[in-house]
């Protein structure tokens, strides 16, 4: 099933108060710490959705695709540094993180910036078509291998992949992450390995992959 909700045009742009050392609108920090379905310490930084936004106005991405809504924090990052044509595209398959990122882009006023498709990834790489200066990728650790190997395809030339969590697990043997580990570390080697592009890892959090593309699809 595929369900997309277009916004509205925003009724305000920015929060006029700020939390902490990294310009976190105030709103936006009640948004990250009231967060209740899913787990806190999963949710992106605000050092990370800095960084994030500094980098989609580096490259002056205007289209951007997320894999990984969750509630809308990192969305809120990804809007904020588009231009007034800019659009995120926002795919989550959770339905109650769904309808909350819904909610809270709008308080936050930036719906008119905003694309919610609620669908699985994959069958949203499958049929998609549009191309995009940035994908950013935060959501089902096991299927980040799949994620990388379609993001290829509808990334733009000197296009950006952002993946998070890239280093989530590195020191954790269990059984229970041995399938989520594994695919984060195809999914980073897949990087590494394709010759046109360009690939980092910042130890930020639980670490943050940057890829830049410079050459056509490989894969």
């Amino acid at each position: 099933m595929r369900k997309v909700v277009v916004g509205a045009a925003s009724r305000s742009r920015f929060s006029t108060e700020y939390c902490g050392a990294f310009n976190e609108p105030n709103l936006w920090h009640e948004i990250r710490d009231g967060m209740t379905y899913g787990s806190k310490e999963m949710q992106l930084s605000p050092e990370e959705g800095q960084l994030i936004a500094w980098l989609a106005r580096c490259i002056k991405a205007t289209d951007i695709l997320e894999i990984g809504t969750g509630i809308g924090y990192s969305t809120l990052w990804l809007a904020c540094a588009l231009p007034l044509n800019g659009k995120v595209v926002t795919v989550e398959k959770c339905a109650i993180r769904h309808e909350a990122a819904i909610s809270n882009i709008e308080k936050a006023g930036f719906s008119d910036r905003v694309e919610f498709i609620w669908c699985d990834a994959v069958e949203f790489f499958k049929t998609e078509t549009r191309l995009f200066d940035l994908i950013f990728i935060d959501a089902n650790k096991a299927m980040y291998d799949k994620y990388v190997f379609y993001a290829d395809k509808l990334l733009k030339h000197n296009g950006v992949i952002i993946i998070d969590d890239i280093l989530l697990f590195s020191d954790n043997n269990s059984k229970r992450v041995q399938k989520m580990k594994k695919s984060i570390e195809v999914a980073k080697d897949m990087l590494f390995a394709m010759q046109n592009y360009d690939c980092t890892i910042l130890p930020l959090c639980h670490g943050l992959l940057l890829a830049r593309k410079f050459g056509p699809t490989s894969l």
